[in-house]
């Protein structure tokens, strides 16, 4: 029979409490731990998982650090440790590929193939997208990267080369010339090691040397250095020796104008001309050296339609007013085209170049001169103490021993190619030739080495300029410093500050015209006078450097310009008049 249902719950038993006896203790009351719900448990789960992921996260970050940090210190230190052995390369290039010199080249290759495999790392590719470290990570592999180019690509083939050529010096001129030509039959490997050079100085545009911790800083610094000497030994490239052929006659006889200014600078013309030299040669031998009346030739330049030409472009402003003068033009080509002319005119030859050469630039070639040179005095010094009827003698003789003898090799003619490379010396010395195949390899060969003296700090630099009263009396009076910092090859933007004081316009507008300029392969990011920001596309390109033109108001102004890429060229300051003609303030500086 079934049993009856009921709508009453059921009863739980009731817990009785247990009543102690008399004189016993009172038992503990029993607690039942708390009931946890489902999601209470996930939370503490979750909570777990976290706080481990978190230190797993930490932990995982402080062992990638140290790893890269190790493994970026022991790049750096073993690019530096291949210094001695790049020197011993560097003084020993002379003797050919002996196994000494074999040796140091492997100890480099080594060395450099270390430290690129230490870079080679997923981990450290991974932080060098991390923002606030990965410049510096960048920075360092790029370092070594450079490094391995040079060793891989140009230190073989110069050791190879220097079993087949010497520099110099050379007692007979004819030995040197045997050496160009023979230079000239290994053009491949010429332009393998001029082409590596640049490769090397293009991966580090833009680098800085300011990593995480100072002693691994000190370190690339140091490696950097290193890279220069690199770049010191592929000393002679193939547009070196093209353009050093072109002027020793190596195709017929050819003639050279030696232009000499009386000012510090060519660049382009930075002073008067005061002499003019035509040197003929033919096969490496120097066959006639005479001077030209520098009014006939400047006169004929000034008529040239390449200087008329040049004055209708970008530089109309600086030579509209007054009487025609070459030393107005900016462009280094435009100056030198003018004068080829004013020389054919003279001479009915046309010079196949011109070079550009002060007291300064001569000094800088007694250096590749066959013959001792004396410590003292300088050429400087010599015509410093000579009365003004003298100085033509002195530059002509100068001119016979020293230009003549650096042209024709009877010096280092690794030297003589370096300044011809680099087209400037110190300032002094500049060369222009009226082939384009030949002048134009020749510029794209320029800044394959010299790295600053300081690559962090830059060379802080005061030139003192002074103040004169401008054509058609308009004054540019006051102008007492120009000042900046220049030869931060590796920072990202290299800037120039200048302080100009000027003295008021004629007629409200501007005061002064500044001219900066900026080195060849550099962007102008921004130029601000004043604090106020102005448009940075106001840069002229001339010849093989860029000029920015600021216009200036009265009174005390700063100008402030910055710049992208490398800063290795040197910085000119010039300052003209209102209405763009040049007052008498002038100066330049260098790094």
């Amino acid at each position: 029979m079934p049993e009856p249902t009921t709508l009453l719950p059921p009863v739980r038993p009731v817990a009785r409490p247990v009543v102690a006896k008399r004189g016993e203790p009172a038992p503990e009351e029993a607690t039942s731990p708390p009931v946890e719900d489902g999601a209470g448990r996930g939370r503490s789960r979750t909570r777990k998982v976290v706080v481990r992921g978190v230190w797993s996260v930490v932990g995982l970050l402080v062992l990638s650090l140290v790893w890269v940090g190790a493994r970026g210190a022991l790049a750096v230190q073993s690019l530096v440790g291949a210094a001695p052995a790049m020197q011993d390369v560097a003084s020993a290039l002379s003797e050919g590929p002996t196994p000494t010199v074999l040796a140091s080249v492997s100890e480099v290759r080594g060395a450099v193939g270390r430290a690129r495999g230490l870079l080679d790392d997923p981990v450290w590719r991974l932080y060098e997208h991390v923002p606030g470290v990965g410049g510096r990570m960048a920075s360092v592999r790029a370092t070594v990267e450079a490094a391995d180019v040079l060793a891989d690509d140009a230190l073989p083939r110069v050791v190879d080369l220097a079993g087949t050529l010497t520099f110099g010096p050379f007692d007979d001129p004819d030995d040197g010339y045997a050496m160009l030509v023979r230079a000239s039959e290994h053009d491949t490997d010429l332009a393998a090691i001029a082409g590596a050079v640049q490769q090397a100085h293009a991966r580090l545009d833009g680098v800085g040397t300011d990593l995480v911790v100072p002693e691994l800083t000190r370190y690339l610094e140091s490696a950097l250095g290193t890279l220069d000497a690199a770049a010191d030994v592929a000393a002679v490239a193939s547009p070196s020796v093209h353009a050093l052929l072109e002027v020793a006659g190596g195709s017929g006889p050819t003639s050279t104008a030696v232009v000499f200014l009386d000012d510090t600078a060519a660049k382009p013309l930075g002073g008067r001309v005061e002499r003019v030299l035509v040197l003929t040669a033919e096969h490496g031998a120097v066959r006639e050296v005479r001077p030209v009346d520098p009014g006939t030739v400047l006169a004929a330049a000034t008529a040239s339609a390449a200087y008329t030409t040049a004055a209708a472009g970008p530089q109309a402003a600086l030579v509209a007013a007054g009487a025609p003068d070459v030393a107005r033009l900016t462009s280094t080509a435009d100056a030198s085209a003018a004068l080829q002319a004013g020389v054919a005119a003279a001479t009915g030859t046309a010079p196949a170049a011109v070079v550009l050469v002060t007291a300064a630039g001569m000094d800088d070639l007694l250096g590749a001169s066959a013959e001792p040179v004396p410590a003292a005095p300088s050429f400087v010094a010599t015509l410093a103490g000579l009365p003004p009827e003298g100085r033509a003698g002195a530059i002509d003789a100068t001119v016979e021993t020293v230009v003549r003898g650096a042209l024709t090799f009877q010096g280092r003619a690794d030297l003589v190619a370096f300044a011809l490379r680099d087209a400037v010396t110190d300032g002094g010395l500049r060369v222009w030739f009226a082939d384009p195949a030949v002048q134009g390899a020749l510029a794209g060969s320029r800044g394959a080495g010299g790295l600053p003296a300081d690559p962090v700090g830059g060379t802080p630099v005061v030139v003192s300029l002074d103040a004169g009263t401008g054509p058609a009396g308009v004054v540019a009076d006051g102008l007492v410093v120009a000042q900046g910092t220049c030869g931060r090859l590796w920072a990202e933007r290299p800037g120039v500050r200048l302080t100009v004081r000027t003295a008021p316009g004629v007629d409200g507008g501007s005061a002064a015209r500044l001219l900066v300029q900026v080195p060849a392969r550099t962007d102008v990011a921004e130029v601000a006078v004043d604090g106020t920001v102005r448009p940075a596309g106001d840069a002229l390109t001339v010849d093989d450097h860029g000029l920015l033109v600021v216009d200036l108001a009265a009174g005390t102004s700063t100008v402030e310009v910055s710049l992208r890429g490398r800063a290795d060229d040197g910085h000119g300051v010039q300052v003209v008049s209102r209405g763009g003609m040049p007052a008498a303030v002038t100066g330049s500086f260098s790094c």
